[in-house]
């Protein structure tokens, strides 16, 4: 299974913001709003792209560190990884690999 949709799908509940290009047009706009029509396969449109908007992990703030921190050291992995979704980290590493773009200052607050 292709490692971005992955990705989008464990990001669905948190709002995450993604860019779509279509044929027919192109557009930002939350990943819940764009996935419900895509899955009822009443979109009028072929989607020739689709990257979501995520902050590097570079971007953590010291606080971030330490709340990301008292997951991880409790072994409590699930936690972690809603933890990064819920702040639309990019812990797969797809802005490297082209997959999605380097959110915007503040683009989530």
């Amino acid at each position: 299974m292709d490692e971005l949709l992955i990705d989008l799908s464990a990001r669905l509940p948190y709002k995450t913001i993604v860019n779509v290009v279509t044929d027919n047009d192109k557009f930002r706009d939350e990943w819940d709003t764009v996935l419900i029509p895509v899955m009822l396969s009443d979109y009028q449109h072929k989607i020739i792209d689709i990257k979501p908007y995520l902050r590097p992990m570079s971007d953590m703030t010291e606080e971030e560190r330490k709340e990301y921190w008292n997951f991880t050291s409790a072994n409590n992995h699930c936690a972690a990884i809603d933890y990064l979704n819920t702040n639309h980290f990019d812990y797969r590493g797809l802005i490297p690999k082209n997959k999605a773009y380097v959110a915007e200052k503040d683009m989530y607050k």
